[in-house]
């Protein structure tokens, strides 16, 4: 079970990791990038090559919209850092602004359960 919270004011962050460009019809056509960056990040530790972390949350951020729901998009796995300095190859961040946002939490769990499962909820 995920929760929402729709009206949470949040300071600026920075989210350091590793990041695909996709769209909603590559995903759903079995042919998406998505899942496999997901694998990727567990199975090679990805997390532990991020320096400057504050903490052990993931975060999965949806970026760089081309345009509605048919159009590519960044998605960015990663944690949130203190700086974006000394990242190593393949590292890339998301600076997210001061701002009111839809935060979406889940449980613990396989990502394969937790992903689809809390975007039914949303």
């Amino acid at each position: 079970m995920s929760s929402i919270s729709h009206t949470t004011l949040h300071e600026p962050l920075i989210i350091a990791g590793f990041q695909v460009r996709t769209t909603n019809a590559a995903e759903l056509s079995g042919e998406g990038k998505i899942g496999l960056l997901w694998h990727r990040f567990f199975a090679e530790n990805l997390l532990e090559q991020i320096p400057h972390q504050t903490g052990n949350s993931l975060y999965a951020v949806y970026s760089n919209y081309a345009s509605d729901e048919y159009g590519e998009y960044d998605f960015l796995v990663g944690t949130q850092v203190t700086s974006a300095d000394n990242l190593p190859p393949g590292v890339t961040i998301a600076a997210i602004a001061t701002g009111r946002y839809a935060v979406v939490s889940t449980e613990k769990g396989p990502v394969t359960e937790m992903v689809p499962g809390t975007w039914k909820e949303i």
